[in-house]
């Protein structure tokens, strides 16, 4: 028994490399939390200004998870 010999449309996708070129973790944290930051265009100009906040998300967050994880452990008790 033969199989079938695949189109030209499936073996170009067979074929088909996908490259993602790899981002550093600041661009990463820049996507992440800067999407909707109504300061973003001023992030722009000021490089310090735009780590500055994104540590400062950072920091709430793990302060946030903090919080809620201790409040959930707190009947555990």
């Amino acid at each position: 028994m033969t199989q079938p010999q695949p189109t030209s449309q499936t073996a170009q996708n067979i074929n088909r490399h996908i490259h993602f070129k790899p981002l550093s973790p600041l661009h990463l944290y820049r996507q992440l939390y800067c999407s909707n930051c109504p300061d973003r265009d001023f992030c722009k100009v000021n490089f310090e200004h735009c780590l500055l906040c994104i540590l400062a998300k950072i920091a709430h967050e793990t302060a946030w998870k903090n919080r809620l994880t201790e409040k959930l452990n707190s009947h555990k008790l």
